[in-house]
């Protein structure tokens, strides 16, 4: 899994050997575009948004399985943090 935000000039050397020759799968998904993220931040900034209300439930780096568990079942969150210092 890649996950990266970069300008359009950055390339990523690829053997399509390994890809073919040990059957990896590429996966790509789309966050945000970047005037996205300047709403979002302006929302951020302007307390539209309050960010702390969303977190439903925090958890430690030994309860990360069941973070994904609860994560995926979005009927029992709505966001998931796991602070692994914790």
């Amino acid at each position: 899994m890649l996950y990266a935000f970069s300008s359009p000039e950055v390339k990523v050397p690829l053997s399509l050997h390994n890809v073919f020759s040990k059957g990896v799968t590429i996966r790509s998904t789309y966050g945000a575009s970047p005037m996205d993220l300047m709403q979002a931040l302006d929302l951020l900034h302007h307390g539209k948004v309050i960010v702390n209300d969303l977190i439903t439930h925090k958890l430690t780096l030994e309860d990360v399985g069941s973070g994904f568990r609860l994560a995926s079942d979005g009927s029992k969150s709505l966001k998931v943090i796991i602070e692994p210092n914790k």
